[in-house]
């Protein structure tokens, strides 16, 4: 089936311009700041990649049976069938910017959190443009999988027999795979091996996004919010060449992430957001793995913020200003 027509968004985006000027009068020289709040109209190509209708993103197949009933799937008492799938990390939103040839082109590739979809922010172009650079957004959807910590939750589904439906495990949109849940108050166990299996599907991902921009993975720019921010900073720091940025948003470093010492992205600019009533990524250990990538020298950037909307780690609008202040940042040091 042929791609989807991208949809052709736009909307307004406020500005304040100061001038600094000089006042000569006979007692005095005064200086005149002048403040005046303008707009301009941003647009962007918004399209959206559904099962069916898109390449796969991604060639790696992956267990979607959790790990711990995959530990069980020998004793065959228990009928737990081991399945296991292709990553193709759809449906997916991509965004372009529309009218911009004279800016510089970058890629930001961005993941969700867990439990969420990209669909969810197909709505929302403005959280990654305000028309500074041109950058095109690939945002995939986290395979749905059943977790190991939660491998008690059933659910029943409706059928129309009237004996009622079958039970069915819960399954979850998520980048890899918990072992544990510790409520936030530490760092989770999680399964190794579906980690490397998003790790190697991301790095198919950049290797083909970089080859479009002429091979320069210098312009490519990871990031994610929660469970998308951890699987993304490690996606970074195990690619092999140079990347442009990364923006991690209420995430953390996972411990089993390899920081190597003079690795490609020992100077690439490392931008995190934590919010403070955060109870789920929780300071006290999640501040322990940031200074973790300080002590190696990484090139990093750390900010702690409330969200005015008050939603904690579930962060609301925010997470646009947050995105967008440190991709201005980060084009504007790789401008050229």
């Amino acid at each position: 089936m042929p791609l989807r027509a991208a949809s052709v968004v736009s909307w307004h985006s406020y500005w304040t311009e100061f001038r600094v000027r000089l006042q000569k009068d006979d007692s005095d020289d005064k200086v005149i700041i002048d403040r005046q709040l303008l707009t301009k109209e941003l647009s962007t190509a918004v399209q959206k990649q559904r099962r069916g209708e898109a390449r796969q993103l991604s060639s790696v197949r992956f267990h979607v049976t959790a790990h711990s009933r995959r530990q069980q799937a020998s004793d065959k008492r228990k009928r737990i069938k081991v399945v296991r799938r292709q990553a193709d990390l759809l449906p997916a939103v991509v965004m372009k910017p529309v009218g911009s040839p004279t800016l510089p082109r970058y890629t930001l590739i961005f993941l969700h959190g867990m439990g969420e979809v990209a669909m969810r922010y197909a709505d929302r172009p403005h959280y990654f443009h305000d028309g500074s650079a041109a950058i095109k957004v690939i945002i995939p959807t986290a395979p749905l999988r059943e977790v190991s910590c939660f491998d008690t939750w059933w659910s029943k589904v409706k059928s129309r027999d009237a004996k009622g439906g079958r039970w069915r495990l819960e399954k979850f949109n998520s980048w890899y795979d918990y072992i544990s849940n510790r409520g936030g108050r530490k760092e989770d166990a999680i399964d190794i091996d579906s980690l490397h299996r998003m790790q190697q599907s991301l790095h198919e991902i950049i290797a083909r996004e970089a080859e479009e921009l002429g091979g320069r993975s210098e312009r490519i720019i990871l990031g994610g919010k929660s469970q998308g921010c951890v699987t993304a900073l490690d996606a970074a720091l195990t690619y092999p060449k140079r990347l442009g940025g990364f923006i991690g948003l209420v995430g953390h470093l996972l411990s089993c992430t390899p920081v190597e010492e003079d690795g490609p992205q020992i100077n690439t600019p490392l931008h995190f957001y934590h919010e403070v009533e955060d109870d789920i990524m929780q300071w006290h250990w999640v501040s322990k793995m940031e200074r973790r990538l300080r002590s190696s020298n990484y090139n990093v950037r750390s900010f702690r913020g409330k969200d005015p909307e008050g939603n904690g780690h579930f962060v609301g609008g925010v997470e646009g200003a947050w995105i967008r202040k440190s991709l201005r940042m980060i084009c504007d040091s790789r401008s050229g």
